[in-house]
């Protein structure tokens, strides 16, 4: 556990089925190689259960948490950011009441503190059949496994190096994906670059599992039209202000290339000022509301303020608007009709497509690539080699008078057509 621990740089460990009573600063020392000081924990009964939660005090520090009969969470706040965090683990029943038991502490949970939440554990379950290595169908309690996670909003981070995380390590072994990662919709928003990796076991049963933000170089981003311009009553005489200037005296399609260019350029830095000012008139409108409202508290508001307020709310709704377009497009879930005020089910589904597109790690004749740039020199390498063709020849010019055009037949090439 400790060379895991400082090889990937844990900050929070999460452990199941503990099988301790109690623990002590020496314990944490050892679980962690010396990266952890803190700790919470769920004692087990005897030798059964057992949950712990444990962290570096200097990142970290606790300010409530919940000790449940299935899960332990704790609410910490980031000193580096004065931001506050819920983290809950899990050591999931096999019992079906149970497993309700387990729903309705976690629901509790999350409407006590209600800030961004990470479930992690051993929820002794599975979501689908698939999950499995023998086909045992989909039962009831699957069923309501996904139905609570619908119900609270939350993601499940995939797997991306493996299918299952438990073994019972026989010769025809089964297996299942029992441990999993499940995020908030605002967890989602804060870390969008976060993948969940399964790690060599050594005695458990169990695949220690990963969740760490991914940091890939930034690449430039391809130029797309937003959706959202088009509502922009300046958009019109910006392109057509762009088109007309002149274009340094070129011809033909270098100077159709040449405008092209220079119109995405235009584009990109307007749009990136709208973003700004929109962000900017976000929190404007959405500070003079609140300003208001708490006026109203106080005495009747006055028929100007009365307007004002009208105003900030209709200004309000229309950059939430704009917001909206931006991330239908970004997701692509078109089927939800326009104006439904879906925001955040658009981020978070943008945000679920770009983990699907990522490609974390590829197999080159054996050898498993992981570092990115290597994986991007690899895929360039092999598709190379795919379309590049040796020349083993090239075209000679022969001497010879081609065929023209009859004198006759030439006028005919300045005719206008439509």
């Amino acid at each position: 556990m400790a060379d895991l621990v400082r090889r990937h740089s844990v900050e929070i460990c999460g452990i199941q089925e503990t099988k301790m009573e109690v623990f002590t600063a020496n314990d944490i020392r050892v679980i962690g190689g010396g990266r952890f000081d803190a700790w919470a924990c769920k004692p087990s009964v005897g030798a059964s259960g057992g949950i712990l939660l444990c962290w570096n005090s200097s990142r970290w520090a606790i300010t409530d948490q919940h000790i449940d009969l299935h899960s332990l969470s704790v609410l910490l706040l980031d000193t580096s950011t004065d931001k506050h965090w819920t983290i809950s683990n899990v050591y999931g029943p096999h019992a079906t009441g149970e497993r309700k038991i387990m729903w309705e502490e976690l629901s509790t949970v999350r409407a006590t503190w209600n800030t961004p939440w990470c479930i992690l554990g051993d929820f002794n379950i599975t979501r689908f059949s698939e999950e499995r290595n023998a086909d045992t169908g989909v039962t009831q309690d699957m069923e309501r496994f996904s139905d609570w996670i619908n119900l609270e909003g939350l993601l499940e981070l995939p797997l991306a190096n493996l299918a299952f995380t438990w073994s019972n390590m026989r010769e025809a072994p089964s297996m299942a994906k029992l441990d999993r990662f499940l995020i908030c919709t605002e967890w989602d928003e804060a870390f969008p670059e976060c993948e969940v990796m399964g790690l060599p076991r050594s005695i458990s049963d169990h695949v220690p599992i990963l969740m760490r933000s991914m940091a890939q170089p930034r690449r430039a981003q391809n130029f797309k039209f937003e959706s959202w311009w088009c509502d922009c009553e300046e958009l019109e005489e910006l392109v057509r202000r762009s088109w007309l200037t002149s274009a340094n005296g070129l011809r033909g399609a270098r100077r159709m290339a040449f405008k092209l260019k220079r119109l995405k350029t235009v584009l990109k830095a307007w749009s990136k000022k709208q973003r700004m000012d929109r962000d900017q008139a976000k929190v404007r409108w959405h500070n003079r509301i609140a300003e208001l409202d708490k006026i109203e508290e106080e005495r009747n508001l006055s028929s100007m303020e009365r307007e004002d307020r009208l105003k900030a709310k209709t200004k309000f709704a229309e950059v939430l608007k704009l917001e909206e377009r931006k991330w239908r497009q970004k997701s692509k879930e078109l089927w939800l009709k326009e104006g439904d005020g879906n925001t955040k089910f658009f981020h978070k589904a943008a945000n679920q497509r770009r983990r699907q597109s990522q490609i974390h790690q590829i197999k080159v004749e054996g050898r498993v690539i992981q570092d990115m740039l290597e994986i991007e020199t690899c895929i360039v390498n092999h598709f190379q080699r795919a379309f590049k063709k040796e020349r083993d020849w090239s075209p000679q010019w022969v001497d010879r008078e081609l065929p023209q055009i009859p004198h006759e037949g030439q006028a005919g090439l300045d005719l206008s057509f439509s």
